[in-house]
């Protein structure tokens, strides 16, 4: 192809133009380490909130023992299809004091620990190899595990947890690490027993409160979709309501309305990171363009000898838009296997330098979370050629518009 060797023979004629597919090349390769890290953030702050929250979280809003009958609610939901496990739990704001008499706010969250371990991986999140249920044995007192973040107060110490419904005193047995800011900057876990007692004995009758929850988690079936088995349990519970259990007032929420100020800010983050993509691609247009409205110029004598012997203005154009194509599809073939090694590599060559850009106790990972997002790298490599091509245009049509003449007696 005649197009294809003259294309080839002006681009690499000029050492300047290899040196200008590398710098595509590597601005590729950044993008997609970009793009992958980003999209990690987004991908690992889903995961642990729906690792600590499950599927679905039935609750009555604003109410710390809003269900009467966990028990009931819990029948209730393991009817519907698609449900394969419910726990209950409870969750409540209350005051806690140390044993050097510092007060604090805090977040009491009572669980079955049999129940929960169902739901949730919750058990994986707790550190120093502690086990559960062990964690909540009666040593001294009862046990509490609390936030990573709250980790100065050392195991074995005596903490007061006041709510305007009584008081407990627990003993630290350990701490854990979720990744939700609430829970590991505040969060105090217990057994459901000691936050149903809490909360509920001094308003309540044991044989009452010991039925009493915040809510149910719900782990659904693989193979089902959420939103479906939220739609389900919706129906069900309006076919129910007043029978037993005030189940119209109920909320119904998948993990991601949980945490959604976390995983909204991540997704942003990520939103902005593709911003900052856009205006690199930008850049790059201007540096396609430029070597090639040059290289029109300097190859006037050739295109002026190639009019003369009959070439049509399209063939001309043809060139040039095939140099803009074979630039993207060069810095391409570099590009992706070098964003591939530098992104696979990444975590290694930070620590060799013994330098973390991301605080753990600030994102809450150990090491950068990479996750290549097929549909941005894609569109990362289509607008690359894209841009390539676009660029080529202006040249290739100044190109095609000048006269053999011209040309000829300028060289």
């Amino acid at each position: 192809n005649k197009i294809l060797f003259l294309s080839i023979r002006f681009l690499f004629s000029r050492k300047i133009n290899l040196l200008l597919i590398l710098l595509i090349a590597i601005c590729l390769g950044c993008l997609i380490t970009v793009s992958s890290v980003a999209h990690g953030f987004s991908v690992i702050t889903s995961e642990q909130t729906k690792s600590v929250f499950s599927d679905i979280t039935i609750e009555i809003p604003s109410q710390t023992l809003g269900v009467s009958n966990y028990q009931l609610l819990s029948d209730t939901c393991m009817k519907v299809e698609g449900v394969a496990a419910v726990a209950p739990f409870i969750k409540g704001q209350a005051l806690f004091s140390d044993e050097y008499g510092q007060d604090s706010v805090g977040t009491v969250i009572g669980i079955d620990w049999e129940k929960e371990k169902q739901v949730s991986l919750l058990k994986d999140k707790l550190l120093h190899d502690l086990k559960a249920p062990e964690c909540f044995q009666r040593n001294s007192q009862r046990g509490a595990v609390l936030g990573s973040a709250m980790s100065n107060m050392g195991t074995k110490s005596l903490i007061t947890v006041f709510a305007k419904e009584g008081s407990v005193v627990l003993e630290v047995n350990g701490f854990y690490k979720t990744g939700i800011t609430e829970w590991d900057f505040s969060g105090i876990l217990v057994s459901l027993e000691t936050a149903q007692i809490l909360f509920g004995a001094r308003d309540y009758e044991p044989e009452k409160y010991r039925k009493m929850s915040t809510g149910v988690r719900v782990k659904i079936k693989n193979g089902y979709e959420i939103s479906s088995v939220q739609n389900a349990l919706r129906t069900v519970f309006s076919k129910l309501a007043g029978n037993g259990l005030n189940f119209s007032v109920l909320r119904i929420v998948d993990y991601r309305e949980m945490n959604g100020i976390e995983i909204k800010a991540m997704e942003s983050y990520e939103k902005i990171i593709h911003i900052i993509l856009t205006i690199m691609l930008i850049m790059i247009t201007f540096s396609i363009f430029i070597p090639v409205h040059s290289m029109v110029h300097e190859k006037s004598m050739d295109i002026g000898i190639l009019k003369a012997i009959g070439a049509s203005k399209l063939f001309i154009f043809s060139i040039f838009i095939s140099v803009g194509i074979m630039l993207g599809l060069a810095s391409t073939i570099i590009g992706l296997p070098l964003g591939f090694l530098i992104t696979n590599y990444l975590n290694e060559l930070l620590d060799f330098i013994h330098y973390n850009p991301f605080p753990p106790d600030v994102f809450y990972v150990d090491k950068l979370p990479i996750v290549y997002h097929t549909e941005g790298i894609l569109m990362i490599v289509f607008f690359i050629n894209f841009v390539a091509i676009t660029a080529s245009i202006l040249p290739a049509i100044r190109a095609s518009l000048l006269t053999p003449i011209n040309l000829l007696r300028r060289n």
